[in-house]
């Protein structure tokens, strides 16, 4: 069975072989396929849209961390970073032309 786990290791996960053979407890761990990451990526989306709800509508919000659905190659990704006040303001402006920004003065 070692050998059949190193001939059909580099299969990709939705290949058909691989929905047949039984995958053997000692093998390596296989990458998830498309649909499996981008499900986790939706459920993580959704439950970022959930605790955003949550903060802006409660009194008191409890510090909720964000879910982290962790997959075979995901500790290679880069975490994201989250944009400042000027690259929002520079993306905007370059799509829309000008941009007015009101600020914490009582704006204009």
């Amino acid at each position: 069975m070692d050998r059949l786990a190193n001939l059909i290791a580099h299969l990709p996960p939705e290949s058909s072989l691989l929905r047949v053979v039984p995958i053997p407890d000692d093998a390596p761990e296989r990458p998830w396929t498309r649909i499996e990451q981008l499900t986790a990526m939706l459920v993580e989306g959704i439950d970022g849209l959930t605790k955003v709800q949550v903060r802006m509508w409660a009194k008191n919000p409890p510090k909720m961390d964000p879910l982290r659905i962790e997959w075979p190659g995901r500790e290679d990704t880069p975490k994201p970073t989250p944009s400042g006040p000027d690259e929002v303001v520079a993306f905007l402006a370059s799509r829309r032309g000008s941009i007015e920004v009101i600020g914490d003065d009582g704006g204009s």
